[in-house]
């Protein structure tokens, strides 16, 4: 009730909240690095429409550990719009990215009942796409995947939540949060802290094995102090922090000055929530358990 009553929903601030990517054919669209290279060695501008993937699995506290994988993104629509009049719709897509083209040929061809044959794996039917078979499904908020962002997993028994700001696309294990960059990083830093892990464990169903679902519609209610942008030593420790991840190569967890950093920030919310000592020492224990 007192985390509850210490500030406004998530939802009222101005942020936005959107799922991964779904591509309706994972198989064919998300592909690894070595084929990536493969694929943009043979054609350079296909770079222009491959991006990096994060998984919910490759999501932890303030950093991401990246899998080598990338998504191959036309948008539904994108052929219909640039394509010049009295041009095939497939051989303008092969003369635009004729390496992107020819990998996904190989991958299997869609036909009129949306069935794609992929390889090794038999008859594959996708569930939505685009207006044509290299198409994703619609989306309107690619855009917003270029955006600084929160991404989280959709699932997760951790609770991590990182602040990226290379563009990565999610998939659909994972959600992204947008919108001020100081903001931003303060959230992250404040969904990562010990209270909200602890509000979210008490509040959000458990799945098996203590896993919770982050769903939107729960987690936009999460209460978020009114002043949190007007405390500056959370704002700029959480600044100082992402900068200090991000210099180090190595594992941090154990390191001094990241235990140091966490715990700071952990007090500062505390405060920030109005707890005293007796409710600090309910969430450590209910934590630890």
């Amino acid at each position: 009730t007192k985390i509850e009553k210490a500030g406004k929903p998530l939802k009222d601030w101005d942020v936005n909240i959107y799922r991964g990517v779904l591509t309706g054919c994972d198989e064919a669209f998300i592909i690894d690095n070595p084929t990536k290279e493969a694929i943009c060695k043979a054609d350079p501008k296909s770079i222009e429409i491959i991006k990096p993937v994060l998984r919910g699995r490759d999501i932890h506290k303030y950093y991401y550990e990246w899998a080598g994988l990338w998504l191959i993104i036309i948008p539904s629509g994108w052929t219909n719009l640039n394509i010049p009049d009295n041009i095939d719709a497939e051989q303008f897509i092969k003369l635009c990215y004729p390496a992107v083209y020819n990998y996904l040929k190989t991958k299997g061809d869609a036909i009129e009942n949306n069935i794609v044959k992929v390889k090794g794996k038999g008859l594959y039917y996708r569930d939505d796409q685009g207006d044509y078979w290299w198409e994703l499904r619609k989306c309107s908020y690619y855009n917003e995947f270029n955006k600084p962002k929160i991404i989280y997993p959709n699932m997760t028994k951790y609770l991590p939540f990182v602040y990226d700001k290379k563009h990565f696309y999610p998939n659909p294990k994972c959600y992204i949060l947008t919108g001020e960059e100081t903001l931003l990083y303060t959230l992250t830093s404040l969904f990562n802290s010990k209270l909200i892990s602890y509000y979210i464990k008490v509040t959000f169903p458990e799945l098996q094995g203590g896993t919770r679902e982050l769903h939107k519609n729960k987690f936009e209610y999460i209460p978020i102090p009114d002043s949190l942008l007007l405390n500056k030593d959370i704002v700029r420790l959480s600044f100082e922090l992402d900068n200090k991840i991000k210099s180090h190569q190595s594992c941090f967890e154990n390191e001094d000055w990241y235990i140091s950093m966490t715990s700071m920030i952990d007090t500062l919310v505390y405060k920030q929530y109005g707890l005293n000592e007796a409710d600090i020492k309910l969430i450590t224990n209910r934590l630890e358990k």
